[in-house]
């Protein structure tokens, strides 16, 4: 039996953070193909079933376009099972559409249910949508049969330090020793899959593609191979994001130019293998001399159209070499030992001294 984990697809996301309207809507439905796309995988791979572990939708009021995208995808593949755990960033609202409920799409609500995935009975299916009134005590409810393979379906996840929201305060070890063979996560964006105790896994499908630069990394979903008789089992995670999330950290100590800079972020884009289809956030970082001639909208103007955005985050800072300016006896040498000499922070000695010598240059302040 082969079975597709997936999770947080935030279908119909607005995007408008850091997107024009255009480009958001653009992207908007590039993230909502993507659940046809995955139903196409399915019926060419040969999956029984499509377990989404909640965030189907990333508000609860979604358009009709996105509603009706997911429904037609469903009814139209008979033969693939859908099982649908809400998460915190969706409800039911599309099931709404529906005058009779699918019979392949199971949909998990705030009880505890179990259901079998072969005929046979020996690969079951647990799950539960997370409430603020079921979070602390479902854990107790969990009654599974030692000799199945039983897959368990959560939204949350265990925070260090507590979080505000019941969906962010699990304690996994409750789970353990519950005989779950493979506990299938929804909540944290990025893939993982680990121990949960000597019989089980835990896994975070993550999601199907990035929305924004905290989501950077591979993106995709579990695949999931029980052999029915002996129920041996293997996972495989599968890419599938269509468009990377990428945020190169270029080093710019040492630069004296723009051109440096430029130079710099050239190899680091050549490092990472980017396309033109790429979504890129480069981050400048390092302290670099004070007369350090960089100019950032000219390097966004270079690598603009080298993939389809592109962003640069200035986070370097300014240094200055004080022993340089020891025996300077003009005007700059002076103005460098006054302001060393003040009770301002080094970031900020460096910044008017700066400031302080392009003035006395005659060049424009940037």
């Amino acid at each position: 039996m082969r079975l597709i984990h997936c999770a947080d697809l935030h279908l119909d996301s607005k995007l408008q953070t850091w997107l024009s309207e255009d480009k958001a809507k653009e992207r908007r439905n590039e993230l909502l193909l993507n659940f046809p796309r995955l139903v196409e995988f399915a019926r060419n791979n040969g999956v029984f079933g499509i377990m989404i572990a909640g965030d189907l939708y990333d508000r609860n009021s979604v358009s009709k376009h996105a509603e009706n995208t997911v429904l037609a995808a469903i009814a139209a593949n008979k033969d693939i099972m859908f099982y649908y755990l809400p998460g915190n960033h969706d409800d039911k609202c599309f099931l709404s559409r529906f005058e009779e409920m699918p019979r392949n799409l199971f949909v998990f609500d705030e009880r505890m249910c179990t259901i079998p995935l072969n005929s046979a009975g020996t690969i079951t299916l647990s799950g539960i949508a997370l409430t603020e009134d079921n979070y602390l005590t479902f854990c107790d409810e969990i009654d599974l049969n030692a000799d199945n393979f039983n897959i368990f379906m959560l939204h949350g996840e265990e925070r260090a330090g507590g979080s505000a929201h019941f969906e962010e305060r699990l304690d996994f070890r409750l789970l353990r020793n519950k005989y779950i063979d493979y506990l299938a996560l929804g909540h944290v964006h990025k893939p993982s899959l680990t121990k949960l105790d000597n019989r089980g896994m835990m896994c975070y499908a993550g999601c199907l593609e990035g929305r924004g630069f905290d989501e950077c990394g591979e993106k995709g979903f579990y695949l999931v191979d029980i052999e029915e008789k002996s129920l041996r089992v293997a996972y495989t995670f599968v890419p599938f994001a269509k468009r990377r999330m990428l945020n190169p950290i270029v080093d710019c100590e040492g630069c004296r130019v723009t051109e440096d800079i430029e130079q710099r972020i050239e190899d680091a884009l050549t490092e990472y293998g980017f396309t033109t289809s790429d979504f890129v956030k480069i981050t400048l970082k390092g302290k670099v001399d004070a007369l350090c001639e960089k100019d950032i909208d000219y390097l966004l103007k270079v690598f603009e159209k080298r993939a389809e955005v592109v962003r640069i985050e200035d986070l370097t800072e300014f240094k200055v070499d004080y022993s340089s300016y020891a025996n300077d006896m003009s005007l700059k040498g002076e103005f460098v030992r006054l302001v060393e000499k003040s009770d301002y922070s080094d970031r900020d000695k460096a910044e008017i001294i700066r400031m302080g010598i392009e003035t006395l240059m005659g060049e424009e302040i940037t």
